[in-house]
């Protein structure tokens, strides 16, 4: 479902097309191509790092053991688990290391601000204490969304890179069917431009151009279920549907009756983010009071990923499908919390292990990226409501090398030729404060 977020028309005044002969258009075109250069990134922030400290320190290791307002993406159905009203302001920052052939590679660090909210629904009779409702917003500090996508054959790196620049919006709501069984559904949005760009002549014979672009959200679905048989033991699953910040901007031109030369409609138009479908699944133990131990993983199904820029033209040869595998993820949490006097603190660590989804690229294509292996370190303290929390993640990739395979390489000046070699890490911390009531 999407739903307009904003919808504008301009034309460029016309003194300015006046001066503008037939042939400007073909400059026109390679002009807006280069200042659009929408967006070549995969994924969201949170599928990269979590949502919150407390998920990137575990590793996040929280399907069974989540709760406020950090529910709506991990397990929407623990929103209500501890029936207070929770809200948070925080901030998120990832800085990359990459490295392409021993050379520096540069991706933009991520800078998000958080805000979350969850609260229980205030209900009479059969229904009182059963429904909780949560929000959970990462907003990058630079953009709505941000695009940039380059040449299919430039070496990119697929998975991480960039995959951190769109507005991410979470709505959950949690149902207590029992003390020991909660249901919870939700959706999460993300931004998409939709648009294009007519050049033709105007009504005084003048070639004019027209720009209409409309933001608006692209909705996938988020279910969970989490099962708490003994106070000791909770079991967790949720579901993610894949969900896609695309664009479409097509280019129109049309030269008028004095210069009869067809130009064939540019598409430009693909995908700017993309997290894949999703199935995650723990459980945690509490071997003895004040300390939870959590175990679980993560299905992702990127064999569902496809190239993320349509051919601008049908004169271009087809491309080399992406191939990528899907994958599982292993992760491990854990959390001991502490009373020290007035203040209750809480110490955490986790970590995964995610295979690449990316196979060698050994033709046309350089989608870079190797396996990741992440380890997290966190801590909170909470007095009279008042909490604060930090988290910290450090990604490491190790090197991979690609060895293309001549007779399928269609340019002799491909870039990754005759191999490709990367490797990197990735630094992330999050700090929040709020307030529990």
């Amino acid at each position: 479902m999407r739903k307009p977020l904003l919808d504008k028309t301009e034309s460029f005044p016309r003194a300015i097309m006046a001066g503008f002969h037939r042939w400007h258009a073909w400059l026109l075109v390679v002009v807006l191509l280069q200042v659009i250069r929408p967006a070549f990134t995969r994924a969201s922030s949170q599928d990269l790092f979590g949502l919150g400290a407390r998920g990137l320190a575990m590793g996040g290791a929280l399907v069974s053991n989540v709760s406020g307002y950090a529910s709506v993406y991990y397990n929407p159905a623990a929103l209500g688990r501890l029936g207070q009203r929770q809200f948070v302001l925080g901030y998120q920052r990832a800085d990359y290391d990459l490295t392409l052939n021993d050379a520096a590679f540069e991706v933009t660090a991520a800078s998000n601000l958080l805000i979350g909210l969850s609260t229980p629904i205030p209900l009479g009779g059969a229904m009182q204490n059963r429904l909780a409702l949560g929000f959970g917003f990462l907003l990058p500090t630079t953009s709505v969304l941000l695009a940039d996508i380059p040449a299919p054959e430039e070496p990119y790196f697929a998975v991480v890179g960039n995959r951190h620049r769109t507005v991410g919006l979470h709505v959950g709501l949690a149902l207590r069917l029992a003390d020991w069984l909660h249901l919870g559904g939700g959706v999460v949005a993300l931004a998409e431009l939709v648009g294009g760009l007519k050049v033709a002549p105007n009504e005084l014979g003048l070639l004019g151009s027209e720009v209409r672009d409309e933001l608006v959200a692209d909705y996938s679905a988020i279910v969970g279920l989490l099962v708490i048989p003994l106070d000791w033991l909770s079991l967790g699953v949720s579901f993610h549907d894949a969900s896609a910040a695309r664009f479409t901007f097509p280019i129109e031109t049309d030269l008028g009756p004095e210069f009869p030369i067809e130009v064939p409609l540019l598409d430009v138009s693909g995908t700017a983010q993309y997290d894949p479908l999703q199935v995650s699944a723990d459980v945690t133990v509490q071997p003895f009071a004040g300390l939870a131990l959590a175990v679980g993983f993560s299905f992702k199904r990127w064999s569902a990923f496809g190239n993320p820029l349509v051919n601008t033209t049908t004169a271009l040869p087809p491309q080399d499908p992406p191939d990528f595998s899907d994958i599982w993820v292993p992760r491990l949490g854990a959390e001991y919390i502490r009373g020290l006097g007035p203040v209750t603190a809480a110490f955490r660590i986790g970590g995964f292990f995610e295979p690449t989804p990316v196979p060698e690229q050994v033709a046309n294509h350089n989608y870079l990226d190797s396996d990741r292996w992440a380890l997290g370190l966190g801590t909170g303290l909470l007095w009279r409501g008042l909490k604060a929390d930090l988290g910290f993640q450090l990604q490491w990739m190790p090197d991979r090398m690609h060895v293309k395979d001549v007779e399928q390489i269609r340019d002799p000046e491909n870039p990754g030729l005759p191999r490709i070699a990367h490797r990197g890490s990735i630094a992330v911390f999050t700090l929040e404060v709020g307030v529990a009531f």
